[in-house]
């Protein structure tokens, strides 16, 4: 498959980019999700090379088809982090952004 934007292929664009990035994704990121044409704002951090956005529903894509449109400060991520992990409820138990906040936001013990 080509992509719009140039004579790459959609894997060999998402391979290009991942390669360029300096840095996994974080939580509090903007990212753009190549698949869906979609602006992400990342829920947590990058893990096993995935991402998760907030918003509905929740879903779970490879950081590889993900550019990123601007960096979180760390301020900026710990509030993410820290308010996923807070989520109180019956669904927050089984919301993987949940779970995951929970385990990488420091304070969450």
């Amino acid at each position: 498959m080509t992509h719009p934007d140039s004579t790459m292929t959609t894997e060999q664009n998402a391979a290009t980019s991942a390669a360029a990035r300096v840095r996994p994704f974080t939580a509090g990121d903007t990212v753009r999700h190549a698949p869906t044409k979609e602006t992400w704002i990342l829920a947590c951090d990058e893990e096993r090379g995935e991402v998760m956005p907030c918003g509905w529903p929740m879903c779970i894509a490879k950081a590889s088809d993900c550019s990123l449109v601007t960096a979180a400060p760390d301020e900026e991520r710990t509030v993410m982090l820290k308010t996923w992990a807070e989520k109180q409820g019956s669904e927050s138990n089984r919301d993987w952004r949940t779970l995951t906040a929970r385990r990488q936001w420091p304070n969450s013990d």
